[in-house]
């Protein structure tokens, strides 16, 4: 009689996970592999991208020095990703091919991933803090325009190692390593199933971080908007205010008028928190969508057929 064949984690130490034949079929489709070559061509993309962003700022110092500060630290978060990213996909590809009818080695021992996974997950991760800490950046900048403007960079300092301190804690709480347990996974860039409801934490917490992150800079736009009203009616109603003025001294409508580096740096912050926030507004969108995404596809997970799950994930990761 024949030993039926079991797929999955198994006793036998020479092939101690032995995929299903769905998921050899996913592990070696030419869908993933042409997800990994655009993959590729995005993160090509990309460095081009953060090389020219950091070319024009240099170039073009629009920004204050803090808000600049937080803009370097996202670009790093971006390039640190792209590249453990394109590094886990092309190991993927590696075994794609070379144990295409091996499915007891085809799959990553979750071990070996601990390291690359963090590295993967303080990308994505710290481009999640980070508009968070460019959202706090702006608030300053628009309420606190003194204060703001007195510290120069350290504003953004404060924020940038208080977003690093609060990145490097979160891979060791979503991704334990070694200590849960071992697992198999199609990519390094999943999570282990022991790891899952931590998994899912994060991306609660990330969703509720992205909106409110979201809420506050379409708030600045509107406030920064009146904010720039005020300041052009205050400066072309030039005889309401000397009337003002003789008759009564008002030092906040004074400095409003005619001190011309208080009005500088009123336009500077007015300027530098606009531009922060359709910036942020429109890749705190995109995270939105991936972590919502990711989020009901890991609850549903259960429900839906292997191939298709994969296949859905792998996009919607790369797309957003």
């Amino acid at each position: 009689m024949d030993t039926p064949i079991i797929y999955g984690l198994t006793n036998d130490t020479s092939c101690p996970f032995r995929a299903s034949p769905d998921q050899m079929i996913l592990q070696t489709s030419w869908i993933l592999r042409m997800n990994i070559i655009y993959c590729t061509f995005l993160s090509i993309g990309c460095v081009v991208g953060v090389g020219y962003c950091i070319r024009f700022m240099r170039k073009h110092p629009i920004f204050n020095e803090s808000t600049t500060l937080l803009l370097y630290l996202a670009l790093l978060f971006a390039l640190i990703h792209d590249t453990a990213h394109v590094g886990l996909q092309w190991s993927l590809m590696y075994r794609s091919f070379v144990y295409s009818d091996d499915p007891c080695r085809i799959f990553f021992f979750s071990d070996d991933c601990v390291n690359s996974g963090r590295t993967l997950f303080f990308g994505i991760s710290g481009l999640i803090y980070i508009h968070s800490a460019l959202t706090l950046d702006g608030l300053i900048a628009t309420f606190l325009p003194s204060i703001y403007y007195k510290y120069h960079s350290w504003p953004g300092r404060v924020l940038a190692v208080l977003t690093i301190i609060v990145n490097i804690f979160v891979q060791f709480l979503v991704l334990p390593g070694k200590e849960t347990g071992d697992d198999y996974l199609p990519s390094c860039q999943f999570f282990k199933k022991q790891d899952a409801e931590k998994a899912n934490l994060w991306l609660m917490s990330s969703i509720i971080l992205t909106i409110s992150s979201l809420l506050i800079n379409l708030g600045l736009l509107y406030v920064n908007k009146m904010h720039s009203k005020r300041t052009d009616y205050l400066a072309d109603d030039e005889s309401a205010v000397l009337g003002h003025y003789l008759t009564e001294y008002d030092e906040k409508m004074y400095r409003t008028r005619y001190d011309v580096q208080f009005q500088y740096q009123r336009s500077e912050a007015i300027m530098t928190s606009k531009s922060i926030s359709v910036l942020v507004i429109a890749q705190i969108s995109a995270l939105l969508i991936y972590a919502g995404g990711s989020y009901i596809f890991r609850l549903l997970r259960e429900s839906i057929p292997v191939s298709l799950y994969n296949n859905v994930v792998i996009w919607v990761y790369v797309s957003f």
